[in-house]
């Protein structure tokens, strides 16, 4: 399992771009903890923003800006800190 982790964090930080690394890092956990709400995939990621820096080799900040653009682009809608709902 500790391998199949390590390829996966070497295929995000790879030559993916930052907004492509956090966007897959989502869902990745969309996909695993997430449930359909009516034709929408909801998560409550257990990662918080410095996480998904960590494991994307981005900054938090940079992720921050991230996550703002992706809800600004109409492609995720969050609630609260972690309620994150992908849109499209």
């Amino acid at each position: 399992l500790n391998t199949a982790r390590a390829y996966l964090a070497a295929a995000i930080v790879g030559d993916l771009d930052g907004a492509s690394r956090v966007a897959t890092v989502l869902m990745m956990c969309a996909l695993a903890a997430g449930h359909d709400d009516h034709g929408t995939l909801v998560a409550d990621p257990s990662l918080s923003r410095t996480d998904i820096a960590a494991y994307t080799g981005l900054n938090a900040d940079t992720v921050s800006r991230l996550l703002v653009k992706f809800e600004d682009e109409g492609l995720i809608g969050r609630s609260g800190r972690t309620r994150l709902t992908v849109l499209d």
